[in-house]
C-alpha cells in the first residue's frame, strides 16, 4: 500500500479520502479552468470597460454602451452624458437606459 512507486503515501492517501468524502458530500467539482475562464474574460471586460471610459471619444463611449458587455456599464453611461448634450441623440438614448437600470435596481 504504501510502495512509492505508485505515488501513494501517508499524505496523498489522506488528501485523497478528505476529497473523496467532500465529492461525496457536494457532488462533483467544478472544472477550474471554466473558472479561471471567467474571471480572464470578468478582467478583460474590465480593461476594456475602463480603456474606452478614459477615451474622452463619445462615438466610443455610445458603441460600447449599445454593445452586449457595456450595456451596463453606468460609468460609462455617465461619462456619454458629460461628453455630449441634451439635444444629442446619444444622451437621450443613455439616459433612458440609465433610467431603465435605475428602475430594474430598484425593483
Amino acid at each position: 500500500m504504501l510502495d512509492k512507486t505508485n505515488g501513494a503515501n501517508v499524505l496523498t492517501i489522506a488528501t485523497g479520502h478528505s476529497l473523496d468524502t467532500l465529492n461525496y458530500i457536494l457532488g462533483e467539482f467544478v472544472d477550474l479552468s471554466a473558472v479561471s475562464d471567467l474571471l480572464m474574460r470578468d478582467e478583460l471586460n474590465e480593461a476594456v470597460a475602463a480603456s474606452v471610459r478614459s477615451s474622452g471619444d463619445a462615438d466610443v463611449i455610445s458603441r460600447w454602451c449599445a454593445s452586449d458587455m457595456g450595456s451596463g456599464d453606468i460609468a460609462a453611461a455617465s461619462a456619454l452624458a458629460r461628453l455630449t448634450g441634451p439635444g444629442d441623440a446619444r444622451f437621450q438614448l443613455v439616459r433612458a437606459r440609465m433610467e431603465r437600470i435605475d428602475r430594474e435596481l430598484r425593483a
